[in-house]
C-alpha cells in the first residue's frame, strides 16, 4: 500500500507541476509567458549621435606604431623574438602605451612556413639564410581592433 501511494503521489505531483507550466506558457494574462513576451520589445541603447561619435573616434584612431631592430642571428642560439629589449621593439598606441605584440608568420630559408611548429618565445634558427618574421601590434579601442603588421628579415649564420 505504501509503495502504491508513493508511486501515485509522484504522478500527482508531476501532474500539478505540468499543469502549472502549461498555464504559465499558454496563459493569456500579463503574468503568463506570452504576456511577458508581448510586453517586451526592442530597446534602443545608443542614439544616432552617440553612434556617430564612437564611429568617428574609431575611424580617426591611428594604427599602433611598430618597429623592430633587425639583428644578425646565430644558428643554434635560442631567441625570444618578442623580447622588447633585445630587439628594441616599439609597439605603442596613439597614447604612448604598449600594445599587444605577436608574430603571425615565420618563413625560414627556402620559403618554408614554420609558424605552426615554432614558438616565438623559444625560436632557434637551424638553417643558414634569411628568416622573414611578420610582427603584429594590435590594440582594442572602443570594442574595435586596430592592428599593424610589418615583415622584418633576419639573417642567420
Amino acid at each position: 500500500m505504501k509503495a502504491v501511494i508513493g508511486e501515485y503521489g509522484k504522478v500527482i505531483i508531476l501532474a500539478l507541476v505540468l499543469s502549472g507550466m502549461v498555464l504559465f506558457l499558454f496563459g493569456k494574462g500579463e503574468d503568463g509567458f506570452l504576456g511577458m513576451l508581448a510586453s517586451t520589445g526592442p530597446a534602443e541603447t545608443i542614439g544616432n549621435k552617440d553612434t556617430f561619435a564612437a564611429a568617428n573616434a574609431i575611424a580617426s584612431r591611428a594604427l599602433p606604431e611598430l618597429s623592430v631592430r633587425v639583428k644578425k642571428l646565430r644558428r643554434g642560439t635560442e631567441y625570444n623574438l618578442l623580447d622588447r629589449d633585445l630587439f628594441e621593439i616599439t609597439a605603442k598606441n596613439e597614447d604612448g602605451e604598449n600594445v599587444e605584440l605577436s608574430i603571425v608568420r615565420i618563413i625560414a630559408p627556402g620559403e618554408q612556413d614554420i609558424t605552426a611548429v615554432t614558438e616565438p618565445e623559444h625560436f632557434t634558427p637551424g638553417l643558414q639564410g634569411e628568416y622573414r618574421m611578420t610582427y603584429r601590434a594590435s590594440e582594442i579601442y572602443l570594442a574595435s581592433e586596430k592592428a599593424k603588421e610589418k615583415e622584418y628579415r633576419f639573417i642567420a649564420d
